[in-house]
C-alpha cells in the first residue's frame, strides 16, 4: 500500500476522499447484494481504479504533467463508460469489434499501461508491450515461438473490449478480494494495531542478545498476518524498530535489511498471506483452509532463518541490551483491536464463509473495536483518511491486475502457454532441479515492484504449469512460485521493501538490498523445500522421514547463517565456516538425491562444529579431553 499522504490541503483531497468513500461503499455493499453481473462488478471495480490513481497522479503534479492526468481521467471515464453502457453487445462482438469499438479498445489499453508506468514505473508496461507484440508479430518468429497469423481487431477484441485480457479473471479477483482486505489493514493500523506492536516490540526477546531486533522480526511477522504487505509492513513497523536496531549496535544498513526481510515474511504468513491465500484457492481448487494450513510451516521456517541471522549477528556485535520496560497495561488494552478482527475473519473463513462475507463483516467489526476505547478512539477524519488511504492502495492493485490481463492473454491466445512447460523441460533436459532454478529466475523477475496478490498471479499462470508437466504437485507448484515472486521485495534492482526500509535507516539502498537477500536467505531454500522435503506442506512420505527432514532443515539453517554471519556461539574460524559451508552443501544434495550418505556426512560435520563452539563457549571438556580453557578475550 501507499504511504500515507496528508489529506485535506488542496480540493483534490477532498475529491480522492469522496470518490474513494464511494469506492469501499459500493465494494462492501457488492459482498452483500448482487448488484450486476461479475464482468460488470469488474468494469465498475476498473472504472473506480482508474479515476482514483489518476486524481492521485494529478495530486501529486503540476503543470503539463497534471493535465496529462486529467486527460486519462478523461479517457479512463469514456473507455469503462462506454463498456458499462453498452456491455450486452460488447459480450458477444467475440472476435470482430467495429471502428467504435477498436477505438475504445486501444483507449482501454492505453490507459491502463499509462496508469501503471505512473504508478508502479516501467518494468510491468513493458512486459505488457513485449507480450502484446508477440501477439501481433509472432507469426513472424522463428521455431517453436511462432504462432499463427492473428487479425488486429482479433486481438484488440480478446485484450479489452471483447470482456477478456483486461477483464480476466485477474481483475475479478482485485475487485472481489483483495480491495477490501487492503482497505483492512488501513483500517487496522488507524484503529491503534500499531500500539500494540510497539509494545510487544518492547516485551519480546527483552533476554536474549539480539532482544529489538528479533522484535522486529516478531512485529513484522504479527503484522504481516493480517496485511501481507512488505511495503506497508516496513512503513509501520520499522519506523519504531530500525531506530532502536540502529541505536543498540546493529549498522543502518543491516537494521534496515533486517526489517525489511522480515516483513518481507509478512507476505507468505497466514491467514491471510496479502489475499493470495483466497486467490491461490480459487486457482487451483484446493480449500482455503488447507491452503492457510500448509503455509504455516515455510512461514515459520522462514522466520526461522531471519531470526538465526539477528542473533549471531547481535552475538558478533556484541550489540548494547535495552531495557525499554513494555506498558504491560496498554499492551493488554490494545491486544483486542489486533486480534478480535484476526480471530473474527480466522473463525468466518473456517466456517465456510466466502471471503467477501467475511471481510465486509470484519471491516464492521474493526471499526467497532476501534471506538470502543476513548483514549485511542480515531477521529471520523481519520476513519475517513484510513478509508481513502485503503482504497487509494486497493485502486493501485485494481490498476495492476487490469494490466496482467494484458499480459497473459497474448500468451495463452498465442499458444505459448501451452509451449512454455515443453520448453523448459527441454533447456533443463529433463532435470527438475535445472527447471527450478529456470522458473527461480523467471518468478523473481516477474515479482519486480509488483503488489503480493498482483505477483503471485502473474507469476502462478506462467510458471505454475511448468513445475506441474515437470511433476510437481499442484499445491507444491503455485507455493514454489508464489514465494519466489516474494521475494522479488527484497532482491535488487527493485526490492521495495528493502528501498523504504533504507530510507528509513538513512542507508544505502544496495547495500540494504544485499544483505537483506542474506537475512532472507530461508526465503530463498524454503521454495525449494516444498519440493524436495513435502513435510514442509504436512505431505511427509512418512513420520519417521518428516522428523529426519526436518531435522536436517534446521541444521541447514543454523549451518548457512553461521557461515554468512561468521559466527555461532562464539566466533568461527576459517576451517569452521569451511565445514559448515561443505555441510550446508552435503544438506542441500541430500534432498535433491535422497542419499542418505550425504545426510550422514552433513549430519556429522555439523555436530563436531557444534561441540567445537561449545567448548569454545563455555570452556569445558569435549569427550572427557583435559586441556586448559582457551582465553578468547
Amino acid at each position: 500500500m501507499e504511504e500515507k499522504q496528508a489529506f485535506y490541503k488542496t480540493p483534490y483531497d477532498y475529491i480522492i476522499a469522496a470518490v474513494a468513500l464511494a469506492m469501499v461503499v459500493y465494494q462492501a455493499a457488492s459482498t452483500q447484494i448482487s448488484l450486476v453481473s461479475p464482468p460488470e462488478h469488474w468494469n465498475i471495480h476498473l472504472a473506480f481504479s482508474l479515476i482514483l490513481g489518476m486524481l492521485v497522479a494529478a495530486r501529486n503534479i503540476h503543470g503539463w504533467k497534471r493535465a496529462g492526468a486529467l486527460i486519462l481521467l478523461g479517457l479512463s471515464v469514456l473507455g469503462t463508460g462506454y463498456v458499462f453502457l453498452f456491455f450486452q453487445e460488447l459480450d458477444s462482438i467475440f472476435d470482430y469489434p467495429n471502428t467504435t469499438q477498436f477505438v475504445i479498445g486501444v483507449i482501454l489499453i492505453v490507459v491502463v499501461l499509462e496508469a501503471t508506468r505512473r504508478i508502479y514505473g516501467w518494468v510491468l508496461p513493458i512486459l505488457a508491450i513485449v507480450a502484446m507484440a508477440y501477439a501481433f508479430f509472432g507469426n513472424s518468429l522463428p521455431g517453436p515461438f511462432q504462432t499463427a497469423s492473428l487479425k488486429p481487431g482479433m486481438i484488440i477484441s480478446r485484450l479489452s473490449v471483447g470482456i477478456s485480457g483486461i477483464y480476466g479473471v485477474v481483475l475479478g479477483i482485485s475487485a472481489n478480494y483483495i480491495f477490501l482486505f487492503i482497505v483492512f489493514g488501513a483500517l487496522l493500523q488507524i484503529a491503534g494495531a500499531s500500539n500494540f506492536f510497539l509494545q510487544v516490540g518492547r516485551a519480546f526477546g527483552r533476554r536474549l542478545k539480539g532482544g529489538p531486533a528479533l522484535a522486529a522480526v516478531f512485529c513484522s511477522l504479527l503484522m504481516g498476518m493480517v496485511t501481507g504487505g512488505p511495503t506497508a509492513n516496513v512503513a509501520v513497523v520499522g519506523t519504531f524498530t530500525i531506530p532502536l536496531m540502529k541505536r543498540i549496535g546493529y549498522k543502518p544498513y543491516q537494521a534496515a535489511a533486517i526489517e525489511a526481510a522480515a516483513s518481507t515474511g509478512g507476505a507468505i504468513m497466514p491467514p491471510v498471506m496479502g489475499a493470495v491465500a483466497f486467490v491461490m484457492a480459487g486457482f487451483t481448487g484446493i480449500p482455503y483452509v488447507r491452503i492457510a494450513a500448509v503455509a504455516v510451516i515455510p512461514a515459520l521456517l522462514y522466520y526461522f532463518s531471519a531470526a538465526l541471522y539477528v542473533q549471531f549477528q547481535a552475538m558478533k556485535l556484541n550489540v548494547l541490551s535495552v531495557e525499554e520496560k513494555p506498558d504491560k497495561r496498554e499492551m493488554v488494552l490494545s491486544a483486542p483491536i489486533f486480534f478480535v478482527p484476526l480471530v473474527f475473519l480466522t473463525v468466518l473463513l473456517i466456517m465456510g464463509k466466502t471471503p467477501m462475507y467475511a471481510i465486509f463483516w470484519t471491516l464492521l467489526a474493526t471499526v467497532a473495536i476501534g471506538c470502543l476505547r476513548r483514549k485511542t478512539r480515531p477521529s471520523l477524519k481519520a476513519w475517513i483518511t484510513a478509508f481513502a488511504q485503503g482504497a487509494i492502495g486497493g485502486a493501485h492493485v485494481g490498476i495492476i491486475c487490469a494490466l496482467i490481463g494484458l499480459i497473459v492473454t497474448p500468451i495463452t491466445m498465442t499458444g505459448l502457454g501451452i509451449k512454455l512447460p515443453g520448453i523448459v523441460e527441454s533447456w533443463s533436459q529433463g532435470s527438475l532441479t535445472v527447471a527450478l532454478i529456470i522458473t527461480m529466475l523467471v518468478s523473481l523477475l516477474l515479482g519486480t515492484g509488483l503488489p503480493t496478490t498482483a505477483t503471485y498471479v502473474l507469476v502462478a499462470i506462467i510458471t505454475a504449469p511448468v513445475l506441474q508437466k515437470m511433476g510437481v504437485s499442484t499445491l507444491q507448484a503455485h507455493f514454489f512460485s508464489f514465494y519466489f515472486a516474494c521475494m522479488s521485495f527484497v532482491t535488487p534492482p527493485e526490492a521495495m521493501a528493502a528501498l523504504v526500509a533504507s530510507k528509513i535507516a538513512n542507508a544505502s539502498f544496495w547495500r540494504t538490498g544485499w544483505e537483506a537477500c542474506l537475512v532472507a536467505l530461508g526465503g530463498f531454500l524454503v521454495p525449494f523445500l516444498t519440493i524436495w522435503a513435502p513435510v514442509t506442506l504436512l505431505e511427509p512420505q512418512s513420520i519417521a522421514t518428516g522428523i529426519v527432514d526436518m531435522v536436517v532443515i534446521i541444521a541447514l539453517f543454523v549451518s548457512i547463517q553461521v557461515v554468512i554471519c561468521g559466527y555461532y556461539l562464539s566466533s568461527i574460524t576459517k576451517a569452521e565456516r569451511f565445514t559448515l559451508a561443505g555441510v550446508s552443501l552435503a544438506f542441500i544434495l541430500f534432498f535433491i538425491y535422497r542419499n542418505p550418505v550425504y545426510g550422514i556426512i552433513g549430519g556429522a560435520g555439523f555436530v563436531a562444529t557444534t561441540l567445537g563452539q561449545v567448548r569454545k563457549r563455555w570452556a569445558v571438556p569435549v569427550f572427557g579431553t583435559q586441556e586448559q580453557p582457551i582465553n578468547f578475550g
